[in-house]
């Protein structure tokens, strides 16, 4: 096997674990760089540059692997973890590499990753986009009185706010109610 891989892979504006993968890309004939497992985490956990690299960079400390996209002036700008199998395969390859020397300039600023589920997120904007549009004020004030028990102090305002804090279990039990007539 050629040390170039054919990936499936998922850039976000954080890396996402593949269950949580709505959107994926192919890409082909990446190269496998064997780094230490500190330069991995340096890659995953500092804004940088990586000097003299294509577009895309293939990493590995033999335990985790990671794909990054790369702008022309070398600046990582996405990131990218591997599905489950495709992750064994390139860690098994990468064990028998020579760690590579990869000059990365790190510009201190961390990456934010985002902590909701891809599907919390899809649920608060499903349920906000109907309060925002419905013309139905009986069901947005029974919305109203699922989150706060009572419709007296009704606010769509209010209402909205509400459904951006409240927990996955809230959100998801308000959007079952929602879909279950779809």
């Amino acid at each position: 096997m050629r040390n170039n891989f054919n990936l499936k892979v998922s850039f976000g504006n954080s890396p996402r674990m593949p269950y949580e993968w709505n959107k994926t890309t192919n890409i082909s004939g990446v190269k496998l760089e064997r780094v230490s497992s500190s330069f991995l985490k340096n890659v995953l956990t500092y804004e940088g540059t990586v000097q003299n690299r294509s577009d895309y960079l293939l990493l590995s400390d033999t335990k985790n692997a990671i794909v990054l996209k790369l702008n022309k002036e070398g600046k990582i700008v996405k990131r990218s973890f591997l599905d489950f199998n495709e992750c064994l395969d390139v860690c098994e390859y990468a064990c028998n590499l020579r760690e590579s020397k990869i000059d990365f300039l790190n510009s201190n600023k961390r990456v934010k990753y985002e902590t909701d589920l891809s599907i919390e997120k899809e649920m608060k904007e499903y349920i906000l986009n109907l309060i925002k549009s419905s013309q139905d004020d009986d069901l947005v004030k029974y919305l109203y009185y699922l989150y706060f028990d009572e419709v007296e102090s009704f606010s769509r305002e209010k209402l909205v706010k509400l459904v951006k804090s409240s927990t996955i279990e809230k959100n998801a039990y308000v959007y079952e109610f929602l879909t279950c007539g779809s």
